[in-house]
């Protein structure tokens, strides 16, 4: 009898500008206990993970035949005893083929991070360089789709703020651990100990602290001006901008503020944000 496949994947999932790329680099420094170089981060590259781009041409891939590919690469992978992290914005929602897009065997895992979406909006709309009235639309569009650079007849569902974090801390086909973005920053130390356990990342209180250090909004905002960063979306706007977790309070107009409360009033309730 042979033994059914299993994933060392675990997914750190969320919505775009909800702390995804910090949490990767916390959990790199964590697991190397030295600061990481910013540019040569674990997890991916603007969505395409590095670890599942497919080299050659595969433009005459259906998306079904896309996404099981994508699928299998991603269970295939190994590092040792440790998991595979690997960064996902997309909602946990049926694909092309009615499964979704990051599915995996037993085994895998995901910590999902998610942020009020009054500083989502802020902040998307600063990397995308539009205004704030565009950002909040872009976050109510339950059709929001980015495309894959790697396999272009493959769609990445990443649906509304709401829809997206409704449907990863609801669903039951891998374990999640779930964290918001201000309780990282108001705490790091004990968010740090939480994902490292769950992921099975060796640590003690000496590599907790000095992955937090390392991993600091000062560090790395330094780290961006000296050697640039890959994930920016313009060399003229910050990447990491201000790491704050209520500036949106007089960055976005009130009556922007209401907007979003009105799109996402459930789930914001659910999640502590009022």
């Amino acid at each position: 009898m042979s033994t059914p496949p299993s994933s060392r994947v675990a997914w750190i999932a969320s919505y775009p500008k909800s702390g995804n790329t910090w949490v990767r680099i916390l959990l790199t420094a964590l697991e190397t206990d030295r600061e990481p170089d910013i540019n040569r981060i674990p997890g991916g590259l603007g969505g395409d993970n590095e670890e599942l781009n497919i080299r050659g041409s595969f433009s005459d891939l259906t998306e079904r035949e896309a996404l099981k590919y994508r699928r299998s690469v991603a269970a295939t992978l190994r590092q040792g005893d440790s998991f595979v992290r690997l960064k996902t914005h997309d909602a946990w929602l049926p694909a092309a083929d009615g499964v979704p897009r990051n599915w995996q065997p037993e085994g895998a895992r995901a910590i999902y991070l998610v942020r009020d979406p009054r500083a989502v909006a802020v902040s998307w709309a600063h990397h995308m360089g539009v205004i704030h009235e565009r950002a909040i639309e872009i976050m109510s569009n339950e059709e929001f789709v980015v495309g894959q650079m790697h396999l272009p007849n493959e769609k990445s569902l990443l649906s509304s703020w709401s829809t997206n974090v409704r449907s990863w801390t609801t669903q039951g086909d891998i374990p999640v651990l779930i964290l918001r973005f201000e309780d990282i920053l108001a705490d790091p130390v004990t968010a740090a100990v939480k994902m490292g356990d769950w992921l099975n990342i060796p640590h003690n209180p000496d590599s907790i602290n000095r992955a937090v250090a390392a991993s600091s909004h000062d560090v790395l905002a330094a780290a961006e001006i000296i050697n640039g960063f890959r994930e920016t979306a313009s060399v003229e706007r910050a990447f990491f901008r201000r790491g704050e977790a209520d500036s949106w309070r007089f960055e976005l107009a009130e009556v922007l503020q209401e907007r979003v409360v009105r799109d996402h009033r459930d789930v914001m309730r659910t999640m502590g944000y009022f």
